[in-house]
């Protein structure tokens, strides 16, 4: 007979189903959770204690109530494993469960997570006709989606029971809570972290917090405590309550009163709610209130990146104060192309603009009357928020930051082609070349916004930014004019000019001042080497992502977070840090950091990754790429790093020695160092593992072959050798999709003519010449009308650059 719920209770649980209700809860099981449930001789399931008795008992010793101890002997004393075995399936093979338990595996869990080694939750829920993937540690997460319905045995399963995981992952013995399996070195371990992240709250019930590396994560994070409840049979006061009351709050009615709860929401559950409730997308509205931007805010953000929404909205609306937003011209056509129901796809190179771009574009959208949404990291859950905004003929615009890595939920809305939500989508530049075709498929009929460039008037305003704060150091006294030169020089562009300006000596000194007490630490050096790495990646920087890539604990610790100097380079909200600059994290990284530093943690990050699926994957790539390694290491002797990183890349993961990508990037280190021969060695290294590989396509190698020919080309004392180099990189390029890959390797035919064609006999001449014609073909011919795609942007421009060529050339013949 349940016990009836005192008043003081009701606003507790009434907490709790709101937050079940949402869909985000995530369900913890520990053994007081079973314990009503009927075995196969409908004795009821025992707690740990009574098991280890029943152990003992095997050999007639006193298990002195201690389930760890009990096994060990058992074993130890020549125990015969099938027996014990045989004990466990008897007395965890569950043959009836109660309505409570029926009711709380009704109720729409995000997650749930057991200690139990029985069935009883699958059990109750095959009663409603509900299917339960039963998983243990030994099952890969990247197997299993949001989707599915499933159970995390971490203590292992009667599923996973054998004879072998009695000594490894079916959590009895000493030695199986100290294998490589155990939960905190599990694939799960991560997994889980996220889960409590994303979680609207944690729901504990039976379980008495005994597990030191479940109790060791709610510790180290005290931001769970908020939203982590325990459901108890009562407050006995005692050790029980003093431990779980550190960690959430307690409500004492036991599981059969919070199943009868759950039971009468059920409809609740079911039933579409009135209002939109979103859980993961959430809806931008524009900040009433109106503050004056001061110069440290402007610091603060071209320094960490860090600006308030308030400050943009501020900005935005003329609010008098510091310079903080460079007006982007490029808004205004973006307006446009949504107000005519298209979508857009907005793209530039790290630390050019596209977040505080899109920042902008969804102040200026929301002041017009439109409901923007957003998403700002990847969570499978997103898909109902999706679901409901169209459902409910919700109009609007839905704005997807880093789309490569919302590709799932990309592919959601483009299967659904809602007419009420337009997108908009961004990522940078060079990764939505390589998603290209992919995006493609899709049919998502998008217009492409390329901003890595300043126009004049948007450099001027940089200008203007830069001089306010007082970033320009021995440049100061520069004229408007000759400042702005050396924005040209640095291509134009944001990231190129503020790399610039951060490595100037004073922003090192200051730097190095605001990070050097922290870097003593190993576990904060480590932690915030991780932060940066991940930043400059694009990540969203989660305590588990970071946790992860730290390859230690020590985001969750009070001491880190609470640190001032940390707190000044990293805005933390929650389990987050929400503002982040791949500006800075790349200063940081090759200013503070020893190179061989630097090569080693990337090592170990790297090997740590591999098996892993989804962003750990990618990020193991991303991190094994020339392109994304080279930044990070101090110029002094980025050579040698490079080499260093990729030769012993290959003995940490000894599969790469067959994988002609990695060839390929170790040829493409040392073409940036002019080493042709060893760029050639390993390129010829990278054709013939694609070949062996029956790989259809080498226009990745081709590209970079073109390069190292053009390279050379310009490098050569005898003309008709540069000329014949220059031919080969033709014929590669001439075979090549029209893309930003090809489109570089183009440029330099502008290198070939300053250096080479003058020498050139006149045969070699008429074979320039055509090429440039040639190229000129491929390219884009249509230049009247307005260009929105980043590819017919370059196209332009370098159709231009070649027709200019050949005027000179047609200039000095006619002469």
């Amino acid at each position: 007979m349940p016990n009836v719920i005192d008043n003081r209770d009701n606003v507790l649980l009434e907490e709790i189903l709101n937050h079940v209700a949402s869909r985000g809860a995530i369900l913890f099981l520990g053994s007081g959770f079973s314990a009503s449930a009927n075995g196969l001789n409908d004795d009821l399931m025992p707690t740990a204690e009574k098991l280890a008795q029943k152990i003992g008992d095997l050999k007639a010793f006193d298990a002195e109530k201690d389930l760890k101890y009990a096994t060990d002997r058992f074993m130890s004393d020549d125990g015969d494993g099938n027996e014990l075995i045989k004990v466990l399936r008897e007395t965890f093979t569950v043959k009836s469960v109660k309505p409570h338990h029926v009711a709380i595996a009704s109720a729409p869990w995000r997650r749930v997570y057991t200690t139990n080694y029985d069935l009883c939750y699958e059990k109750a829920a095959e009663e409603i006709g509900k299917l339960i993937n039963t998983v243990d540690l030994n099952h890969k997460p990247s197997d299993y989606s949001a989707k599915n319905e499933l159970c995390v045995h971490l203590n292992g399963s009667l599923l996973s029971l054998s004879l072998d995981s009695l000594e490894n992952d079916f959590k009895l013995t000493t030695s199986s809570y100290l294998s490589p399996n155990s939960f905190v070195d599990s694939n799960w371990y991560y997994q889980f972290q996220r889960d409590l992240e994303y979680s609207s709250a944690i729901v504990f019930v039976g379980y008495s917090m005994y597990d030191i590396e479940v109790q060791k994560i709610l510790h180290n994070n005290p931001h769970y405590t908020g939203k982590t409840y325990f459901i108890t049979r009562s407050l006995k006061g005692g050790k029980d309550q003093f431990t779980l009351q550190q960690f959430g709050k307690i409500l004492p009615i036991g599981a059969e009163n919070f199943g009868i709860a759950l039971e009468k929401k059920q409809g609740d559950f079911l039933a579409e709610p009135e209002d939109l409730q979103l859980t993961s997308i959430w809806e931008y509205t524009v900040n009433q209130s109106n503050v004056v931007i001061r110069d440290a805010n402007v610091d603060a953000f071209l320094m960490y990146g860090s600006v308030n929404d308030i400050l943009i909205d501020s900005s935005i609306k003329g609010i008098k104060g510091a310079p903080l937003l460079i007006p982007r011209d490029n808004i205004t056509l973006a307006i446009e192309i949504l107000k005519s129901n298209r979508n857009l796809i907005v793209t530039a190179e790290f630390g050019n603009g596209k977040s505080t771009f899109l920042k902008e574009l969804r102040t200026r959208l929301t002041l017009a009357g439109k409901r923007v949404f957003i998403i700002d990291e990847k969570d499978p859950y997103q898909h109902d928020d999706l679901d409901q905004l169209i459902k409910r003929n919700i109009p609007g615009i839905l704005i997807i930051d880093s789309y490569d890595q919302n590709m799932d939920l990309l592919s959601h809305y483009a299967e659904l082609k809602p007419d009420n939500l337009k997108i908009v989508i961004s990522t940078r530049t060079s990764i939505h070349e390589r998603n290209r075709i992919k995006l493609e498929a899709l049919d998502l009929e998008l217009n492409e916004l390329v901003i890595d460039e300043l126009s004049h008037k948007e450099a001027i305003d940089f200008i203007n930014i830069i001089d306010n704060i007082g970033y320009w150091g021995d440049k100061v006294a520069y004229s408007e004019e000759r400042k702005y030169k050396e924005i040209k020089k640095n291509k134009s562009q944001i990231s190129q000019n503020l790399l610039a300006l951060f490595s100037s000596p004073q922003m090192i000194s200051r730097i190095k001042d605001i990070s050097k007490q922290l870097l003593e630490n190993s576990s904060y050096k480590d932690t915030i080497f991780a932060i940066s790495i991940l930043s400059a990646d694009n990540r969203t920087l989660s305590s588990s992502l970071i946790s992860r890539i730290a390859l230690n604990d020590a985001i969750y610790s009070a001491d880190l977070r609470g640190n001032q100097q940390f707190q000044q380079m990293f805005q933390i909200k929650g389990t987050k840090i929400t503002e982040k600059s791949s500006i800075f994290a790349i200063t940081l990284i090759s200013h503070l950091y020893q190179s061989s530093y630097i090569v080693d943690q990337l090592l170990k990050i790297v090997s740590s990754l591999e098996g892993e699926n989804g962003e750990l994957r990618e990020i193991k790539k991303n991190l094994m790429r020339f392109s994304v390694v080279e930044p990070f290491l101090p110029e002094t002797q980025r050579k040698q790093s490079l080499i260093r990183y990729y030769e012993n890349l290959k003995r940490e993961l000894y599969w790469l020695k067959n994988d002609p990508h990695f060839w390929l990037q170790y040829g493409m280190a040392q073409l940036t160092f002019a080493d042709f021969n060893k760029a050639q060695t390993y390129f010829d290294q990278a054709y013939a593992l694609a070949t062996k590989n029956l790989y259809k396509h080498t226009d990745h190698i081709d590209t970079q072959q073109a390069r190292l020919y053009l390279l050379q080309a310009t490098s050569q004392i005898e003309p008709a050798k540069a000329s014949e180099l220059f031919n080969k990189a033709h014929q590669l390029i001439s075979k090549l999709p029209n893309d930003i890959h090809k489109y570089r390797q183009i440029e330099l035919y502008k290198d070939i003519y300053n250096i080479c064609y003058s020498s050139f006999n006149n045969s070699n001449k008429a074979q320039f010449e055509h090429a440039c014609k040639r190229i000129i073909r491929d390219l884009l011919t249509n230049d009247e009308d307005i260009i929105l795609n980043a590819r017919d942007n370059k196209a332009l421009k370098l159709k231009e650059m070649l027709e200019g060529i050949l005027s000179k050339i047609i200039e000095a013949r006619t002469a």
